[in-house]
């Protein structure tokens, strides 16, 4: 699926950084929250589900369990380290 993605109201909450060489991540400087993200090697964008409020979408499993801060509820998904 491709999405037209609007950048946030107000260009001074735009936060940038680029975690690595290949990525360019935006985020709002008010909450932290992650608006998009570029690939440069590849010239792809991205961004999480919630951030596109069109799209509805149940998850299908769990990925870096092994990681995670707190114990995931037990909801019969596939979990995937």
């Amino acid at each position: 699926m491709l999405f037209a993605l609007q950048s946030l109201p107000a260009l001074e909450q735009d936060g940038h950084f680029n975690f690595t060489e290949n990525s360019d991540r935006h985020f709002c400087k008010a909450c932290g929250s992650r608006v998009y993200g570029f690939s440069p090697k590849f010239k792809l964008y991205s961004t999480t589900v919630p951030m596109v409020p069109s799209v509805t979408y149940e998850p299908t499993l769990h990925v870096f369990c092994k990681d995670a801060a707190k114990q995931l509820p037990d909801d019969g998904l596939p979990r995937h380290q």
